[in-house]
């Protein structure tokens, strides 16, 4: 996670979620748990990372395995619940509103298209993530569901006035259209628009890839026109899966980052639909416990060498700059199979 506008100008509602992270992690070495509560998905997007496999059984009860229960020890991580589409599981609505009753900071990743479910929780949740790729006709080409750009845009204006982000990703196709997200975002008070580089896993075209230096064009239009000269008011952008991105705008802006960007191995998990503990959830296959017992993932021996700079290969290893950005181990993994190894994306090496 690299919020630029936090990084820059401080603080913001994201920066609170760190803070949560912070908190829970000092405590009890977990920041952040990302929930995927499901695989199923009544959308077919093109830059989908997931497989087409599904296993046979998901969880069904979550309070069986004592999930809540054991994140409330761990010091209450900042959650996010996401799938699939999390709302297609009907336990999902039951779950949020026992995460807020015990205090927990909620965010939940959805298409919109479930409206009913939605406004069922909304007022439990502290940020709604709906996805946004483009005008209507492209949106939709992308998703493979004819409606899905207006459910996205009803939900933004059902929900306007709430904490909400744009997700998108980072795309030869999508990132033409950048411009036409800031200005649904300016329309609908969208507090931050975040923009996920696209893995070459699942569905994903490698053609449509961002080069390095088309990368460091959006980030350099981000920092000047988004964020200094605010044309899109206060929104937050935040760069998922590209580090450097954090490294690269420091050097442009002439900010110091202070805190560690990749979060793998020092502080963030994942639980799978079927109850595994994941380093990342687009690493499935890389299980590092389950969520029986969730602390004893901490002691794996994928979790203690990622979480460690010192491991790091190639220009990684060699980097100044390993301990506050690390690169992305999940293009390290999905790109050479080495957790360890060199991000190949870059954007200062």
């Amino acid at each position: 996670m690299v919020h630029l506008r936090s990084m820059i100008k401080g603080s913001s509602s994201v920066s609170r979620g760190e803070e949560v992270a912070d908190r829970s992690h000092s405590k009890s070495g977990i920041g952040v748990v990302i929930w995927n509560v499901t695989y199923d998905c009544n959308m077919r997007c093109s830059h989908c990372y997931q497989s087409e496999w599904r296993p046979i059984r998901e969880l069904s009860d979550f309070n069986e395995l004592r999930i809540v229960d054991q994140l409330e020890e761990l010091g209450k991580p900042l959650i996010f619940i996401s799938g699939g589409e999390p709302l297609l599981k009907s336990q999902t609505p039951q779950l949020i509103r026992e995460l807020k009753a015990r205090d927990f900071r909620v965010i939940l990743s959805t298409n919109g298209s479930l409206s009913g479910a939605l406004r069922s929780v909304a007022d439990s949740l502290d940020n709604i993530a709906l996805p946004l790729y483009g005008p209507e006709e492209f949106h939709d080409t992308i998703t493979g569901v004819k409606g899905s750009y207006n459910s996205v845009i009803n939900a933004l204006r059902d929900l306007k006035g709430m904490n909400l982000t744009i997700k998108t990703v980072a795309s030869r196709s999508t990132v033409k259209h950048i411009r036409h997200l800031l200005d649904v975002a300016s329309r609908y008070d969208v507090s931050t628009l975040y923009v996920c580089d696209l893995l070459p896993e699942g569905r994903a075209s490698s053609s449509e890839i961002l080069s390095k230096e088309e990368w460091r064009k959006l980030i350099d239009f981000f920092l000047q026109e988004v964020i200094m000269e605010e044309e899109y008011g206060e929104i937050e952008i935040d760069i998922g899966l590209h580090p450097s991105a954090a490294i690269y705008a420091s050097m442009r802006a002439g900010f110091e980052v202070k805190r560690r960007i990749m979060r793998e191995g020092r502080g963030l998990i994942s639980i799978s639909p079927t109850g595994d503990v994941l380093l990342s959830p687009y690493l499935g296959d890389l299980r590092i416990g389950d969520a029986r017992r969730i602390k004893e993932a901490l002691e794996s021996d994928i979790y203690r060498e990622v979480g460690d700079a010192r491991n790091l290969k190639g220009v990684c290893g060699d980097c100044p700059f390993k301990e506050v950005c690390g690169g992305s181990r999940v293009k390290a993994y999905v790109y050479s199979g080495d957790l360890l190894g060199e991000d190949p994306t870059c954007l200062i090496n």
